[in-house]
């Protein structure tokens, strides 16, 4: 039996598929009222509760051989440190200290390529740099950095576990989009009018559940792998966007310093508007830091290889184009009655 934490989620619901075609039993934890359509089609267990909860987590771990801890709190803003650290780490804590009591044969840790100390520009980040809760960008990045060191403690305790961190992850199967998904589908809609300066390393989800997969496989105790793709700045990932659908759309490219403006007007509010602002201090750090990332050691010790990122953004595109049709459609007609009234006006 294989415990997947996280298993409704956009990795998550990817991975369970891809151990499911194996032929594995899987048992996935998920949050109560979770939307699980992404897996309906899908034999498998489900169990609703918290990562957190120390006597659910052990009873799901029955008859495990195997589990995948991917269940987080994902954010990039320093809003709700507690929370944050509270999923984030002591989250990870028990997920571990109950794989190593029920003796699970092997666990994979999901971490991120945040926990990694901050490089300045034109580095390569790889397994070299050091996890560093000091120097990872933001709340979520320290947290990831910190839980990442605990389960190496743990590892000397007995437990058998690997550790991967991925890059940005996009790709098709992003039914409640995800940040980067949210983007590229407003991008379809014809929302999105404005492109900024910078870049990120982008891997194709697909990839980082196999490499998971494969880290769980081949993979040595106590290691970690770097699970990356390619990098893209946003002019570019616009511009394969666009020769994809035939449609080019002249974007106002937003100066630096307006940016660091507006991402310090959202910092002061975001605890007002309950919702995650559009830029914030740490995420401009990370687009504009245009560090790239080697997965060279996961190559050579696991197997592991990504797809070119314009296979991944075409696959993308399509899948949004089909599952999202009607909202884009009717985004499209919404935003055509709105020239035309202007149109009218300005005629008048």
């Amino acid at each position: 039996m294989v415990l997947v934490t996280g298993g409704a989620g956009f990795l998550g619901s990817v991975l369970v598929k891809k151990l499911i075609e194996l032929n594995k039993k899987v048992r996935i934890l998920a949050l109560k009222n979770e939307d699980l359509s992404s897996l309906k089609d899908y034999d498998l267990e489900v169990v609703y509760g918290d990562v957190r909860d120390e006597k659910l987590i052990y009873e799901i771990m029955e008859n495990v051989d195997e589990v995948y801890h991917l269940a987080s709190m994902i954010s990039i803003t320093s809003n709700k440190p507690d929370v944050l650290y509270d999923i984030n780490v002591n989250g990870v804590v028990n997920v571990a200290k109950n794989a190593l009591k029920r003796n699970v044969k092997s666990m994979v840790y999901v971490s991120s390529i945040h926990s990694f100390a901050d490089l300045i520009n034109g580095f390569v980040i790889d397994e070299t740099i050091p996890i560093s809760p000091i120097n990872a960008i933001g709340t979520y990045g320290k947290t990831k950095a910190i839980a990442t060191l605990k389960i190496k403690e743990y590892v000397e305790k007995g437990l058998n576990c690997k550790i991967v961190c991925p890059s940005g992850i996009i790709g098709p199967f992003d039914y409640r989009p995800s940040r980067m998904g949210k983007l590229i589908l407003d991008y379809l809609k014809g929302k999105v009018w404005y492109t900024l300066n910078g870049g990120y390393n982008f891997v194709d989800v697909r990839d980082v559940a196999e490499g998971c997969i494969l880290a769980s496989q081949y993979g040595k105790n106590g290691e970690v792998y770097l699970l990356t793709g390619e990098y893209l700045s946003f002019d570019e990932l616009y511009k394969q966007i666009s020769l994809k659908i035939k449609k080019e759309k002249k974007l106002i490219r937003i100066p630096d310093f307006i940016l660091s403006i507006v991402a310090y007007i959202e910092d002061i509010f975001v605890n007002r508007r309950g919702r995650e602002p559009l830029v914030t201090a740490e995420s401009l750090t990370i687009i504009k830091s245009n560090a790239k990332a080697s997965c060279k050691k996961a190559t050579d010790e696991l197997g592991y290889s990504y797809r070119p990122i314009d296979q991944t953004l075409n696959d993308t595109v399509d899948w949004f184009l089909f599952y999202f049709k009607d909202e884009i459609n009717r985004s499209k007609k919404l935003s055509s009655r709105k020239h035309t009234k202007t149109l009218q006006i300005s005629n008048r």
